[in-house]
């Protein structure tokens, strides 16, 4: 199994299972450890319960009978488009009597319909299809993770949630927007400055990443781009640590979120 062969590397299904009938309950645990013998299993017996979880924490997998009381499992499914997409299941599993394996569900891509009176085989392929995917998901992260700290990987800031620069030039305050953001310095788009005036001059700056307070580094400008683009360079001189994992998880964040827009 894929647990038993990469300890060094956690690659546990998370799995939120919504089932009012404890002794199905109870079987489908037992089942669902004898195919991912390490998977992380929760339980709640009604679909409400389900969504308070689901809006707090992030789960691989979210496993769902049709029939619970309050909010159905179809009513739960739709309800998780209310959802932050941060704690959106990665995928659904909704067990019903009332419909086929595979039958496809209306207008939400990451549900996968299997009948609850012969579940066993559509699961077992089902659960072991999500552990293989996480796997190359999680190794894929890993590598990444060591590139970014040997090498400058660059990335753009989603023009819906830029990254905010307060540069100080000449006692001068000017706030700009980032082009792009790498460990070892930032391109931004200038307004107003003396392109010349500006070169090898060193800068404070204040930078604002999404969802994170803002800190500081000090940094040099060193190209300025093409008049028609109207950008320049900034490379960091003087940057912490606590500055650095910071960027270091905001260009992860980025390259995870276009690849995962990139999945069909």
């Amino acid at each position: 199994m894929f647990e038993k062969n990469n300890k060094d590397i956690d690659i546990r299904l998370i799995i939120l299972l919504a089932e009012d009938e404890g002794d199905i309950k109870e079987i489908l645990i037992e089942f669902i450890e004898e195919v991912l013998p390490t998977a992380e299993i929760e339980t709640v017996f009604n679909g409400y319960l389900a969504l308070e979880k689901i809006r707090r924490k992030k789960y691989d997998l979210l496993i769902t009978d049709f029939q619970l009381p309050f909010v159905n499992g179809m009513e739960l499914i739709r309800a998780i488009k209310s959802v932050d997409e941060k704690f959106r299941p990665d995928a659904a599993v909704l067990l019903s009597n009332y419909i086929g394996s595979g039958d496809p569900p209306p207008n939400i891509n990451f549900v996968n319909y299997i009948p609850k009176n012969d579940y066993k085989e559509a699961l077992r392929n089902y659960l072991l299809s999500r552990q293989k995917i996480k796997y190359s998901r999680v190794k894929k992260d890993k590598r990444l993770l060591e590139e970014m700290r040997s090498n400058d990987i660059r990335v753009n800031p989603p023009i819906s949630d830029p990254v905010r620069i307060d540069i100080t030039i000449d006692d001068q305050i000017e706030i700009l927007r980032v082009k792009d953001i790498s460990l070892n310095g930032v391109g931004v788009y200038l307004r107003k400055i003396n392109q010349i005036s500006i070169i090898n001059k060193e800068i404070k700056c204040i930078i604002g990443l999404p969802g994170k307070p803002p800190f500081t580094v000090v940094g040099v400008f060193r190209h300025i781009g093409s008049s028609d683009q109207f950008y320049a360079g900034i490379e960091f001189t003087s940057i912490s640590e606590k500055a650095k994992e910071m960027i270091r998880e905001y260009i992860y964040s980025v390259i995870r979120d276009s690849e995962s827009e990139a999945l069909p």
